[in-house]
Parts: C-alpha cells; structure tokens; sequence
C-alpha cells in the first residue's frame, strides 16, 4: 500500500509525540482531531513499515543470565551480577557496592571473621553498611599499610566503618606492605603477633576485596615502593592486582 506525503508526514508526527514525548493515545487523537483508532493504527504502521523500531534493553535480564551461566562453570558458587551496562564509571560502581553491601547485611553473623581489602570501591561499600547486632565479630585488614596519592586506599576508614557497623574487634596489620629485602620480611613474619595476624587473615570466613587492573593500582602507583624498572616489569607481564599481588592470566 503506498502512504501519501501527507500520511507519513502525520504518521511520522504521531510517533513521535507518542514514544518520544510520551503523549498519550487519546491526547494525540484530540491533537490530530481524529479517533484514537486511527492513532493506533498510524502507530502500527509506523512499526511496520521501519519508521519506528523498539529496543528493549533489558540490562536485569541480561545479568541474570550471566549469573546462571556463571553458576553452571562454577557450581559451588553463588554469583549476584550487577546490570551496570549502561551507566557510567560512577554509577557502576555505586551499584555494585550497594548489592555487596545489602549482602554482606544478610550473611554476617556472630563470631564472623571478616578479612577487609582496602580502595575505593571497599570503601564505598563499608559506607552502604546497615548497622547489625551482632556479637564477637572481628575485621582484620588482609594488607599492610599503604597507600597513593591519585588511589588512596582508605585502609583506616574502611576499618572504622567496618568496626562501628558490626560492633567488632579491629586486627590492622602495623606493617608496611613491601619490605625492602626478603630476610626483613621473613624475620617479620616469624614474630607472634605478626603469625597471629597472619593465620586470622586466613580463618577469615568473609573476604572483601577487588581486583584492580594497573592503571588504577595504588600499589603501582605508589612512588615509595617499586623502582621506575619494576614497575615496567610487572606492566609487561601482569594483568591485574588483588591484595596487593600482582597477577597474570
């Protein structure tokens, strides 16, 4: 069937006051002064002939199903997937932290273990925290301390909410995350307090932490640890950092 100039034109406008303005039916039909019939048709037309098309983005859905197929490689493991797809830096992150936080709320209990990460997106989400009564928790930091100026680590902040949230012991490593020659660090390691922080931190029945790519590593980016040389060297092979270790693929 061939639609007039005047028909396209009309079928053209009411599409768009209908999926872009938002206009309803029977308001375009008054607009148009003709039934809400013929808007409906006109409607109908427009998708039918490719003036209009409809897309559902539907983001839920989509990490759902990542979800079950993750499940289903990793049977023994729960995955919550966060629909994030078309959101900026900020509010991906902000979802995220909010789905961790509201789980964590679920799960800890008296006597937990918590071992705690440190950065930015740890230190969103121990501000999401709800306040819980429970007894007996401990949070212990899983690094030493330190940090960068462009990637703070909040390691005392996070530690501080954890601690308020939960009503817990606080265990903080007094150590420096690098020790300058492996004999310091071995020497360290064999003293009692140090042990005991050591075999807390793997008692540890919840875990949080992130994995950070390397341009956004605070260990990296610190001045005081790694040599310009170093730093080149663990660019050319890693992929990624997690608790301040750097990883490949």
């Amino acid at each position: 069937m061939t639609i007039t100039n005047n028909r396209r034109e009309q079928m053209l406008r009411v599409a768009r006051l209908y999926y872009i303005d938002g206009i309803e039916q029977n308001q375009i039909a008054k607009k148009e002064m003709v039934s809400r019939a013929t808007v409906s048709r006109l409607l109908a037309t427009a998708r039918d002939r490719g003036f209009v098309t409809i897309k559902v983005n539907d983001d839920l859905r989509d990490a759902q199903v990542l979800g079950d197929q993750l499940e289903k490689i990793y049977p023994k493991v729960t995955f919550t997937v966060a629909s994030t797809s078309q959101d900026d830096t900020r509010v991906k992150q902000n979802k995220v932290a909010s789905l961790a936080a509201k789980y964590l709320d679920t799960i800890v209990k008296s006597g937990d273990i918590i071992g705690v990460g440190s950065g930015e997106e740890v230190f969103q989400v121990s501000q999401l925290l709800e306040t819980k009564s429970v007894q007996d928790v401990t949070v212990t930091a899983l690094t030493g301390i330190f940090d960068s100026e462009n990637y703070p680590t909040h390691q005392n902040d996070i530690m501080s909410l954890f601690v308020k949230k939960y009503h817990a012991t606080e265990r903080t490593r007094p150590l420096p995350i690098i020790f300058n020659d492996s004999t310091t660090k071995k020497m360290v390691e064999k003293e009692k307090h140090i042990k005991y922080l050591e075999k807390l931190s793997r008692l540890s029945n919840i875990v949080l932490f992130t994995v950070n790519d390397l341009e956004h590593s605070s260990l990296l980016d610190n001045q005081n640890y790694l040599s310009d040389r170093e730093k080149a060297d663990i660019i050319s092979t890693a992929s990624g950092e997690i608790l301040a270790h750097f990883i490949d693929l």
